[in-house]
């Protein structure tokens, strides 16, 4: 048995951030800069989870796959896949 990748798939993003006020900052901004390392983003690839960067994939992932990787992308297009989805798995 094996999975099929339907197009397009839709990356899911993990924001980031430092939040107002945190009472280490800069701790906080070098876990930042590590998790966005290529070291740090290859930790994500060995969970079998995506990588923020270009060129590093989970082995056997699809490399074929339209995707997605931006909020926007996916906003600008949200009617029409959920028109999709429901057409597909919604009973009226």
């Amino acid at each position: 048995m094996d999975w099929v990748a339907l197009e397009p798939s839709i990356v899911a993003t993990h924001p980031i951030s430092v939040v107002n006020r945190a009472p280490h900052p800069n701790a906080a901004k070098l876990f930042i800069d590590f998790v966005l390392s290529e070291d740090g983003q290859k930790i994500f690839i060995q969970k079998g989870r995506e990588s923020a960067r270009v060129g590093l994939k989970p082995e056997g992932y699809p490399g074929h796959l339209k995707v997605f990787p931006s909020r926007m992308q996916l906003a600008e297009r949200l009617a029409d896949y959920t028109r999709r989805y429901e057409s597909l798995f919604v009973k009226r």
